[in-house]
């Protein structure tokens, strides 16, 4: 008997109802940003689920990416109420660029193509029983040209890069909205 196809179907068996763990941060960093001081008690941040997270070309689920930046990002300093960063939709799409090669007609241009990407975004602000102290949305977006004669593996790097970028946008948006609500919500 051929014991290695016995060991083959064993361990094919018992191994294929596994799920993958979830990646964690493994060195995934964004203390090179100033910590934003934020009076808010708690931060939880959540992904809607109609994003599809799961992307062979980032290294990342997008939930740990933006989990690890809001532990970095901002400094809780106390108060009352709790803040929730909900990423409703994340589209990321890769376009062939057209050029013009005569007055009437236009075709497409295999050397070079650009990834564009958006996240829509809403903040909620809660207070401890639970009510409502105010929410606003707004919508980021970023763009990366990609090179004709790019490998796979650059264009990998490329895509992280459109996530990074995405992120890097989260960030300047985020630090003129979040404080506008914080300062309407305390009004209330």
């Amino acid at each position: 008997m051929n014991y290695s196809f016995f060991l083959f179907v064993f361990t094919l068996f018992f191994m294929g109802g596994c799920k993958p763990s979830i990646p964690t941060s493994s060195g995934l960093t964004y203390i090179q940003m100033p910590k934003v001081p934020i009076a808010v008690s708690r931060i939880d941040v959540r992904i809607s689920p109609c994003v599809h997270e799961e992307n062979p070309l980032i290294s990342l689920p997008l939930s740990v990416m933006l989990k690890q930046w809001a532990k970095d990002h901002w400094e809780m300093i106390g108060g009352r109420p709790r803040m929730t960063i909900c990423i409703n939709k994340v589209d990321i799409k890769e376009q062939v660029l057209a050029c013009p090669t005569s007055f009437n007609r236009w075709t497409a241009v295999p050397n070079s193509d650009i990834y564009k990407a958006s996240m829509m975004v809403s903040c909620e602000l809660t207070a401890p029983n639970g009510s409502p102290m105010g929410k606003t949305d707004f919508t980021i977006r970023y763009e990366q040209y990609v090179p004709e004669n790019y490998t796979l593996a650059q264009r990998k790097e490329l895509w992280n890069q459109v996530y990074e970028g995405l992120i890097n946008q989260l960030t300047i948006e985020s630090n003129e909205h979040i404080p506008r609500l914080l300062t309407r919500a305390s009004f209330r």
